[in-house]
C-alpha cells in the first residue's frame, strides 16, 4: 500500500520497552507539547491477545494525538503511533505501517527501519 500524500513529520522519535515501561512512557509523553515537530513511534511488549488499551492509556497522558496506525499512515508532527498487540510497527517512506508479528523480540522492523541509512538534505528551500 502506498503512503498517503501530505507533508510528512519533520522528525521522528522512537521509543520501546516492556509492558512495565508504560508508566515511564506516560511521563515522557506528558511533557511533550501538542505542537511537537516530530512523530513519535512506540512499541511495547504486551500480551498478543490483550485488549489493546495502550493507545488509550497513553492518550490520556498527553495533548498529542495517540492511536494505533490503520494500514499505512503518513507520519505527522504531533502524532504518536503505537504498535497494536501482536503487530510490528515499521517506517516506510515517511509512513507508519503495521505488519504481522513473527517474533517475540522488541527488536523488530521498527528498529531495523529506523536504523537504516537515510539520505537527508540540509538545504533550505
Amino acid at each position: 500500500m502506498a503512503c498517503p500524500p501530505g507533508a510528512p513529520a519533520t522528525n521522528v522519535v522512537v521509543v520501546g520497552g516492556s509492558a512495565g515501561a508504560l508508566k515511564a512512557l506516560r511521563t515522557i509523553l506528558s511533557t511533550l507539547p501538542a505542537e511537537l515537530e516530530a512523530a513519535v513511534l512506540v512499541t511495547l511488549h504486551t500480551a498478543p491477545a490483550g485488549p489493546g488499551l495502550t493507545a488509550d492509556i497513553l492518550g490520556r497522558a498527553t495533548a498529542l494525538h495517540v492511536a494505533f496506525p490503520v494500514g499505512v499512515e503518513l507520519l505527522r508532527n504531533g502524532h504518536v503511533y503505537v504498535a497494536p498487540p501482536n503487530r510490528h510497527l515499521q517506517i516506510t517512506a515517511h509512513c507508519a505501517e503495521t505488519t504481522q508479528k513473527r517474533s517475540s523480540t522488541i527488536r523488530g522492523p521498527l528498529w531495523t527501519s529506523c536504523s537504516a541509512p537515510r539520505h537527508t538534505s540540509t538545504a533550505r528551500r
